[in-house]
């Protein structure tokens, strides 16, 4: 039997991206009660049309490793691209992990950083806290959590210009 691994192209990597992501986030909700689902479709709506199949797949699973049982290894032997691993490599966030080291690893690879920048924004949205939806309103919480939304999505600004003037892309 051999373990030959046939890749994906970029738009068979988009297709079976959502079709993972959507049996892995299922059942889920976000703070606001809606389909976790449309959480990484909007990620993958804010990478703009400028973003290739291979970034957009990595925008629909940017949470899948850390939110299921599936690995960077399964990823491979289905055919995702270095590329597509890298990034969910380092989008995946290890709890042992401060965030700030986190987002710092996220702004070393380009792929990851705008696909980070678009979950940013929309973890961003107002209307998507649970405060909203809460009797006892926004909390502190909830301001400190988009406050460090809003230093990770400046330092991720930064980085980008950086990559780009750097000629990674």
């Amino acid at each position: 039997m051999s373990d030959h691994i046939v890749m994906l192209s970029p738009a068979d990597m988009l297709a079976d991206a959502f079709e993972l992501a959507s049996r892995v986030h299922r059942h889920q909700k976000d703070k606001a009660g809606r389909p976790y689902i449309l959480h990484p479709v909007q990620v993958m709506l804010n990478l703009g049309l400028e973003a290739d199949d291979e970034q957009r797949a990595i925008a629909i699973l940017h949470d899948v490793v850390e939110d299921s049982d599936i690995t960077l290894i399964e990823l491979h032997r289905r055919g995702y691209s270095q590329r597509v691993l890298d990034a969910l490599s380092l989008l995946t966030h290890d709890k042992n992990v401060s965030y700030d080291v986190y987002v710092r690893a996220i702004g070393t690879n380009l792929d990851a950083t705008i696909v980070k920048r678009g979950d940013l924004r929309h973890n961003s949205d107002i209307t998507r806290m649970k405060g909203l939806n809460d009797p006892d309103g926004i909390t502190d919480k909830d301001f400190a959590r988009m406050t460090k939304y809003h230093k990770a999505f400046a330092y991720l600004e930064h980085r980008l210009a950086e990559l780009k003037k750097e000629g990674c892309c």
